[in-house]
């Protein structure tokens, strides 16, 4: 990769032959870098599969090319935010990804507005932005505002703002590592919320059986109770009834024996 003379970052193969280079040297304490990371990236969710980078974990959605209000739920949705970018080398990391995707999207948005009050612009989560990639003409006062929009080219990594009306980028949705648990709030919150229907619908389901069963054994006791009194009635004859037919039967013999 390469700045071009307007300040465009090209790419191009590494046997190209430039007309110069800018050498760095670095007169302060040298910073020590840091090459390993505490937590892990959540599990995915839904369609969002997350690329650790550093501290933070990114979902590349450039399948999807949606409005800005869009990406913001989106990202949301899957417990992120849409893309901050902090300092250069996470630029180049977002460039270098967004390059294979240049035919889908030709940017992605990102996460920041204007605060009228201050006149500056902040991050969705309310951090100020220190690190930016302009291009030539593009941070005039006259084209910030609280209704513009931000975003961050595919070609050559640089931004852009414009207006947000009849715009669609890609999304990019970022988070922090997670130490422990890896699946997001807003994940275990939906989580939670099935279990709850599930344990609930399973409460009202048994208490349906319970009534079943309850009047299925009730209307069979009383059918059966009405069985043994008919029962009763016909095997338990009163003692006149008895009398009544001895002497019918007595009657019968006799006058058997005088025929």
């Amino acid at each position: 990769a390469y700045m071009d003379i307007d300040g465009t970052w090209r790419t191009a193969t590494c046997n190209t032959k430039l007309q110069g280079a800018i050498c760095k040297l670095n007169t302060g304490p040298l910073s020590s870098h840091k090459w390993s990371y505490n937590g892990s990236c959540p599990k995915t969710i839904e369609d969002s599969s997350w690329v650790p980078f550093r501290n933070h974990c990114y979902a590349f959605h450039m399948e999807v090319i949606l409005g800005q209000k869009e990406a913001v739920k989106k990202c949301q949705k899957v417990g992120g935010m849409v893309l901050s970018i902090e300092d250069e080398m996470e630029n180049i990391f977002i460039w270098q990804h967004l390059q294979v995707y240049e035919s889908q999207a030709k940017g992605v948005w990102l996460g920041m507005s204007f605060n009228p009050k201050g006149g500056t612009l902040v991050w969705h989560d309310n951090t100020a932005v220190s690190y930016s990639n302009w291009g030539q003409h593009d941070t005039g006062p006259s084209m910030i505002s609280p209704n513009s929009c931000y975003w961050i080219q595919s070609s050559n990594g640089v931004w852009r703002l414009g207006s947000c009306s009849n715009v669609t980028m890609g999304v990019i949705c970022k988070t922090t590592r997670v130490k422990g648990s890896s699946i997001s709030k807003p994940a275990f919150l939906e989580n939670t919320k099935t279990i709850v229907v599930v344990i609930l619908s399973s409460l009202a389901l048994c208490a349906l059986v319970a009534v079943a069963l309850y009047l299925y054994k009730r209307r069979w006791i009383s059918e059966r109770g009405t069985f043994e009194s008919a029962r009763y009635s016909r095997t338990n004859a009163s003692p006149s009834e008895s009398a009544e037919k001895n002497i019918l039967v007595s009657d019968m013999e006799m006058n058997e024996q005088q025929d």
